[in-house]
């Protein structure tokens, strides 16, 4: 099953690839500006596993992958090779 993690209410994008979409809870009173950072650390802590791709840009997803093995969530294992 494949689901689409929706970080706003309402998600106006389209969905029709995905079987279902999520909106965590408690998401209603989180700022626009904060709201896919807040929702991409419920799964982590909710999730029991994580699979991400860190292309070493710019972003969160260094600090999300750090979270995940700190919670004991994830296996890491190097897919892409540096340039």
């Amino acid at each position: 099953m494949l689901t689409l993690l929706t970080p706003y209410y309402p998600y106006n994008n389209d969905t029709s690839g995905y079987d279902r979409t999520f909106y965590p809870p408690g998401m209603e009173d989180v700022p626009k500006p904060f709201a896919i950072v807040r929702a991409n650390e419920y799964m982590i802590r909710t999730s029991d596993y994580l699979i991400c791709y860190d292309r070493g840009q710019i972003g969160k997803t260094r600090d999300y992958v750090a979270l995940a093995k700190k919670l004991g969530k994830i296996y890491v294992e190097t897919l892409a090779q540096k340039p």
